[in-house]
């Protein structure tokens, strides 16, 4: 009986439908635009006397383009590109152009590399944001077995990531984000 449970859960994981070769601009530019990041905007309560780190992008100025978004209840938190080109980032790692907070460059981990076609790559998105919040993560194989590419494929609050499917092999589902903000 476990050999045929197992054995319809590899069916049901698998799709006929081709894959669409993409290649993603964002991952594949030979040098990330410099197309001016989004201004932070802070709410009203930035001047509660509990309020720590930044409450401007004006005060962010340890790196390229800074940007003060909220990291918490009452804190601020600069961020800043990462990455122009790959070779900005430590080996085993690929620049990823505007996939951060406020249209960040971020060097991620290439997954990609010698498992899958370029056409075939995307942007992993995670948990690991600052201060928990949902951002990119790495930049993965896409596979025929993905039932979704990107958030706008799901519903609500739903979001297009990653899963380990165990003996399936990984793949992208919707499923509810379950990030939390510290």
């Amino acid at each position: 009986m476990r050999f045929f449970l197992t054995l319809l859960l590899l069916v049901v994981g698998c799709s006929s439908e081709p894959l669409e070769p993409r290649l993603d601009p964002r991952i594949y530019d030979a040098m990330c635009e410099d197309l001016g990041r989004p201004v932070g905007e802070l709410p009203p309560h930035t001047y509660d006397p509990r309020w720590m780190g930044c409450r401007f992008d004006s005060e962010c100025v340890d790196g390229d383009e800074g940007r003060c978004s909220v990291s918490g209840p009452f804190s601020g938190t600069c961020s800043y590109h990462d990455c122009w080109v790959d070779d900005d980032c430590s080996e085993g790692q690929r620049c990823v152009c505007g996939v951060g907070t406020l249209g960040r460059n971020r060097c991620l981990v290439d997954e990609c590399e010698g498992e899958c076609a370029a056409e075939f790559c995307t942007v992993d998105f995670g948990c690991d944001g600052v201060a928990g919040i949902r951002g990119p993560s790495a930049v993965t194989c896409r596979s025929s077995r993905d039932r979704c590419e990107a958030d706008e494929d799901c519903e609500g609050t739903e979001r297009c990531t990653k899963r380990d499917g165990g003996f399936v092999h990984p793949r992208f589902v919707c499923v509810i984000s379950g990030c939390s903000v510290h």
